[in-house]
């Protein structure tokens, strides 16, 4: 039997590290090549390794690279917040009694900063149908 599944494979600490200094690397591309790749990285492979929830302190900094980086966006927070519930639900239990008040921080943070989405508008009024033809009648004035 050869070395298992890919949620196998994305266990081992070596493979985690890779993950982790590819985070690194995008992070120094152009911002929406940088935002792509990081949001693959959660997306698909941080968000199915366990082992990748207890990598503190690096956890940390792809949390609040995600949320607060130079070069992010709205799906990158939108990872970055799915990545920290991912923390908080595999991560080890000292690993959250140590490093969980940051964790919390952070996202009330994020809360607090959600920008306020632009202002509906009103949507365009038809104009109402022309009034019904009256009789010429209705029109003159009778003393």
């Amino acid at each position: 039997a050869r070395g298992g599944g890919v949620g196998q494979v994305l266990e081992k600490g070596e493979v985690v590290e890779a993950l982790m200094g590819l985070w690194e690397m995008a992070g120094k591309a152009e911002a929406a090549v940088a935002v792509a790749v990081r949001v693959v990285i959660i997306d698909r492979y941080l968000l199915h390794s366990a082992a990748a929830a207890r990598r503190f302190p690096a956890v940390l900094k792809v949390v609040f690279e995600a949320l607060f980086g130079e070069k992010t966006a709205p799906r990158l927070r939108a990872a970055g917040v799915e990545f920290a519930a991912w923390v908080v639900k595999n991560a080890e239990p000292q690993q959250l009694v140590q490093f969980g008040q940051i964790l919390l921080t952070g996202l009330m943070k994020a809360i607090r900063e959600v920008p306020e989405p632009p202002p509906q508008q009103a949507e365009p009024v038809a104009p109402s149908p022309p009034a019904a033809p009256q009789h010429p009648s209705a029109l003159m004035r009778f003393p």
